[in-house]
């Protein structure tokens, strides 16, 4: 599936809005590489499940303001990243992650 995962210790309530941003390079065109921001413990509690096309040696910035979690409230967050269009040997540069609650 070419799923990255990065399992954090950060919680979230679900009454707040969270502002998610990241900087993707990649040598190779991602055609759908997924942003997802999860409840590590539950994950149909997610903020944001996108797809994006990503062009080679360009730098590409995911952002979504406002998220919310639907379900109930996180006691720790999974950021989820699938490169499962890439072909192989791609290399992903995934800089300035940020979380901001509003």
């Amino acid at each position: 599936q070419g799923q990255f995962k990065i399992h954090t210790g950060l919680s979230a309530s679900m009454t707040d809005s969270y502002t998610f941003v990241c900087t993707v390079v990649a040598d190779n065109d991602i055609p759908q590489m997924t942003f997802k921001l999860t409840d590590k413990a539950d994950d149909n509690n997610f903020f944001f499940a996108d797809r994006k096309d990503i062009t080679a040696d360009k730098a590409f910035t995911y952002k979504m303001t406002g998220a919310k979690l639907p379900v109930g409230n996180a006691d720790a967050l999974s950021l989820i990243f699938d490169f499962g269009g890439a072909p192989a040997g791609t290399h992903v540069k995934i800089s300035d992650v940020i979380l901001i609650k509003e």
